[in-house]
């Protein structure tokens, strides 16, 4: 899940930037159908899937360069992973017991006007008691306690300038 609003616009771009780490990110997992998939999920007021479940290294970056800054309206984390939770509801046959993972990168601020830092929390606390493992890796100015409120515990919260 990565955010795409107006407070984050200077960490998306450049080789350095979020998307170039995203990438790097999938291209360093071995992907397959017995092996890692990858999902995109994006969000600023709105979250949009960009491509849903996929071993296509090729597509998941094309996918990740599709995201463009959104500041026009506010940042929802909860909407984020209410797309991310209607991914794990299509499970991989045969894989039971694959290991589901949702990594955050956003600098963890809810807007108000979408339920604040409260609401992000309790839309993460939703996706782990479905057994997934979440991240949380703050960006910028990320709010530390609300990041590591949304992972699943405090040692999943990481945070980069």
């Amino acid at each position: 899940m990565l955010d795409v609003s107006g407070s984050v616009k200077k960490s998306m771009e450049g080789e350095d930037g979020l998307k170039a780490f995203a990438k790097f990110l999938v291209n360093n997992y071995a992907l397959g159908t017995d092996a890692a998939r990858f999902s995109v999920v994006s969000f600023a007021s709105v979250a949009t899937t960009r491509i849903e479940w996929s071993t296509e290294q090729v597509d998941i970056n094309a996918a990740i360069d599709q995201m463009q800054v959104d500041s026009n309206f506010g940042t929802t984390i909860s909407a984020g992973f209410e797309a991310a939770g209607r991914l794990f509801t299509a499970t991989r046959p045969g894989a039971t017991n694959a290991t589901k993972i949702v990594l955050l990168f956003s600098d963890g601020e809810q807007s108000d006007k979408f339920g604040g830092q409260n609401a992000a929390i309790a839309s993460a606390d939703v996706i782990k008691e479905s057994d997934v493992t979440v991240f949380a890796w703050g960006i910028g100015e990320a709010d530390p306690k609300t990041m590591k409120e949304i992972a699943t515990d405090a040692s999943k919260a990481l945070f980069v300038k």
